[in-house]
C-alpha cells in the first residue's frame, strides 16, 4: 500500500506561537516570551498537523484517531517556519469486532525539506460495505 496524501503547506506565525504557548501554560524558559525565538512545542505540531490532514480531505473517512506511535520530533519548528505532512495508507485490517482500523506513516517536513516530526497513526475509520478489503484496492 504505497498512497500518499501531502498537505498544503502551513506557515507557523509567531502569534501562533505566542498563543498557543499562552494557553498551554508551558512555563520552561525555553518558551518564555522573552526568547524572541522560542520553538512551538510538539504537542503544538501535533495539533497543526492534525488540522492540516483533516483538510486535506485524506482522512474524510475517518472516525477517531486509535493510536499515535513512534512519534520522534527531528527538529524544532519556530516562527516563520512552514511545514507540510505527508501521510502513507501502510495496512489497513478489520478488528474481530467488525470494525476497521487503518495505519499511516505520517512525516512532516518544514520548509527547507527537513523532517521536523514523524509518526505512525491508527484510525478507526468507516467500514467499507460489499467492496474492496481495503481503500487501497478501491484506487
Amino acid at each position: 500500500m504505497t498512497r500518499t496524501t501531502t498537505t498544503e503547506e502551513v506557515v507557523v506565525t509567531g502569534e501562533l506561537v505566542a498563543t498557543l504557548l499562552d494557553a498551554a501554560g508551558f512555563v520552561h524558559p525555553l518558551f518564555d516570551a522573552s526568547n524572541p525565538d522560542r520553538p512551538l512545542p510538539g504537542q503544538g505540531v501535533l495539533l497543526l498537523v492534525g488540522g492540516m490532514l483533516e483538510r486535506s480531505g485524506a482522512l474524510d473517512h475517518a472516525i477517531a484517531m486509535v493510536g499515535l506511535d513512534d512519534v520522534r520530533f527531528r527538529t524544532m519548528v519556530r516562527a516563520d517556519d512552514r511545514i507540510r505532512a505527508a501521510l502513507q495508507l501502510r495496512s489497513a485490517r478489520t478488528t474481530s469486532g467488525g470494525s476497521r482500523i487503518e495505519t499511516f506513516g505520517c512525516t512532516v517536513h518544514n520548509q527547507f525539506d527537513v523532517v521536523v516530526l514523524e509518526a505512525t497513526v491508527q484510525m478507526l475509520v468507516q467500514p467499507i460495505e460489499n467492496g474492496p478489503s481495503t481503500r487501497e484496492e478501491q484506487l
